[in-house]
């Protein structure tokens, strides 16, 4: 089983080094979408001294604050922050199975791609930028299974509305964990002002919500990291469109490119 804390604590430190290695360049640029971005806050929070081998980190759709998430999604998840900490295994589905029933089954023809749009569009936000024709593609990839713990962590984070390390479902195993009997908030006042960050959000976007996204902002200059911040100049602009939106190439991905480029100079 794990969680953000364990894919902060090992997984990208691993990959981070690994990259270093292979390429013995000092610096390494990371792009994170969703978790991926929250997942590398986390890291900067207990580690201040990635900031400078992070150049620059470009986070999209962050999942740090999820406080002020408005889609239906916020049920189920906060119902999962409290019932799978104590459930062994995979929760989503097979993914064959729950993949080839969208791919072979809802989302074939007119009827089915309208069908899946809106089905996306309740879960991630209103957006004019699906590709309906593509979205068995999307679909035979997403959702695919996760641990019990990831989906916990995410509707804890919903249901205290703050970015903190997992809770283990008891004061007994926190206690053992955390010395404490709740879990500790990971210090985000403490990234270092030597980081070099873009974070890219969207307007419509219902999970991870302009409010909760101000917020993270807000903490990261009260800090006195320098955020970039890059709002997509499209008034509908939903969670997914980040990956699979018709024009990311021109509203997200060719920015970032700039944002690349302006810390290729290796440190």
């Amino acid at each position: 089983m794990y969680d953000w804390d364990h894919i902060a604590a090992y997984d990208i430190p691993a990959v981070v080094d690994f990259v270093r290695h292979l390429t013995r360049h000092r610096t390494v640029a990371y792009v994170g979408f969703s978790q991926g971005g929250g997942t590398m806050f986390a890291l900067l929070a207990q580690r201040p001294e990635m900031a400078r081998i992070i150049r620059p980190f470009i986070a999209m759709a962050p999942a740090v604050f999820l406080g002020h998430m408005y889609s239906p999604m916020r049920v189920a998840l906060a119902f999962d922050g409290q019932t799978l900490p104590h459930v062994p295994g995979e929760h989503l589905l097979s993914r064959q199975l729950l993949n080839d029933a969208f791919q072979y089954g809802f989302c074939r023809g007119v009827v089915g791609q309208e069908f899946c749009s809106i089905f996306l569009q309740t879960l991630h936000g209103s957006s004019d930028s699906t590709n309906n024709t593509r979205l068995p593609v999307i679909f035979h990839h997403f959702p695919s299974p996760s641990s019990n713990w990831q989906m916990a962590h995410f509707g804890q984070s919903v249901v205290t509305g703050k970015f903190s390390y997992f809770n283990y479902g008891s004061a007994e195993k926190n206690l053992a964990v955390y010395q404490q009997k709740t879990p500790p908030e990971y210090p985000l006042e403490k990234i270092s002002s030597k980081l070099k960050v873009v974070i890219m959000h969207g307007n419509t976007d219902s999970l991870v919500s302009e409010t909760d996204t101000r917020k993270l902002i807000s903490i990261l200059k009260t800090a006195g990291v320098p955020v970039i911040e890059h709002k997509v100049p499209k008034k509908k602009w939903a969670h997914h469109d980040f990956v699979t939106g018709m024009g990311a190439g021109k509203l997200v991905y060719d920015s970032a490119i700039k944002y690349l480029d302006l810390f290729t100079r290796d440190y």
